[in-house]
């Protein structure tokens, strides 16, 4: 990683014990809390799903993987209770989270301040994911400390 450069002692959590907690829950809830959103709108939302097919290819083989694949995701998500929301609930839960992450990075660069640490990683990669989806990228279009802490984790 390019942040770790120039210093190997560099750490991917705080030292303070309390600041240490804060980063392994949010790096959780990152994890936990638009991992799914993301799938939802890449694998069962129309038009995040569009261009999945193409990644597979035309082979047979191709079109077998992704039919297996996509019937994969979708049994995780109706077991973890996202595909069992009607649409508009699960856009209310994508506004919600967004809404938290937008509050969380204000007024600060990174979540936990000036420095990005294991739980910025976590909530960057999730929103990266997500902002490649049609519906992803308008919210976060949105969002104007969201839409520049992914571009900021961009250049790390």
């Amino acid at each position: 990683m390019r942040w770790r450069k120039g210093s190997p002692t560099r750490r991917s959590c705080r030292a303070d014990p309390r600041q240490r907690a804060l980063c392994h829950a949010l790096e959780d809830w990152a994890d936990e809390s638009l991992y799914f959103l993301g799938l939802y709108y890449r694998w069962y939302e129309a038009a995040g799903r569009r261009p999945i097919p193409q990644a597979f290819g035309r082979s047979l083989k191709g079109r077998l993987a992704y039919r297996f694949y996509l019937r994969r995701v979708l049994g995780q998500l109706r077991g973890q209770g996202t595909l069992r929301k009607p649409p508009d609930h699960v856009a209310r839960d994508l506004d919600r989270q967004l809404g938290a992450i937008e509050a969380l990075l204000t007024p600060g660069r990174w979540l936990l301040g000036d420095t990005p640490w294991l739980c910025d990683f976590a909530l960057w990669g999730q929103l990266n994911y997500l902002a490649r989806t049609p519906v992803g990228k308008q919210a976060l279009a949105a969002r104007p400390r969201t839409s520049a802490f992914v571009e900021r984790g961009q250049s790390i």
